[in-house]
C-alpha cells in the first residue's frame, strides 16, 4: 500500500486489520497494522517495527453512506499513533492528495489532525 503523509515511508505491507478477527479485508477508514517495505533514506520510523495505518482509498469500489461510488488509483494509508488523551494523530504533518470523508469522520481523528488534513468533499 502507499503512504500518502510525509512520514517518510513509501510502501507498507499490511499485517491485519484491528478490529477484525473474521474478516481479512479492510475498508476505507479501517485501522490496521502495517510494516514497512519500502522507505526514503533519512526518514525517523524504522524498518524493524510495526506501525499503525488508516486506509485512506482502494482500488476496490467504494459506497458511501450518502450513496456515492468512489474508487481509488491506489491503494493508500496514512501512518497514526495514539496520543495521550485516546486520540489518533498523525505521524506525518502533511496528507498528499485527497482525504475521504470517512476518514475525516472517523471517530477517532479529533482535535489537531482535522486542520491538517485537506477536505475531498
Amino acid at each position: 500500500m502507499l503512504v500518502v503523509d510525509n512520514s517518510g515511508i513509501v510502501y507498507a505491507k499490511c499485517i491485519k486489520i484491528i478490529g477484525s478477527s473474521d474478516s481479512q479485508v479492510g475498508r476505507i477508514g479501517n485501522m490496521g497494522v502495517f510494516s514497512v517495505f519500502k522507505k526514503k533514506p533519512k526518514a525517523r520510523l524504522l524498518k524493524s517495527k510495526l506501525h499503525i495505518g488508516m486506509i485512506n482509498g482502494l482500488r476496490r469500489k467504494t459506497v458511501y453512506p450518502n450513496g456515492v461510488l468512489v474508487s481509488s488509483a491506489n491503494n493508500s494509508l496514512f501512518i497514526v499513533k495514539w496520543s495521550s488523551k485516546d486520540e489518533v494523530v498523525a505521524v506525518g504533518t502533511r496528507i498528499k492528495g485527497p482525504v475521504s470523508v470517512i476518514c475525516r469522520n472517523n471517530r477517532y481523528l479529533k482535535g489537531a489532525t482535522i486542520s491538517r488534513i485537506r477536505k475531498f468533499f
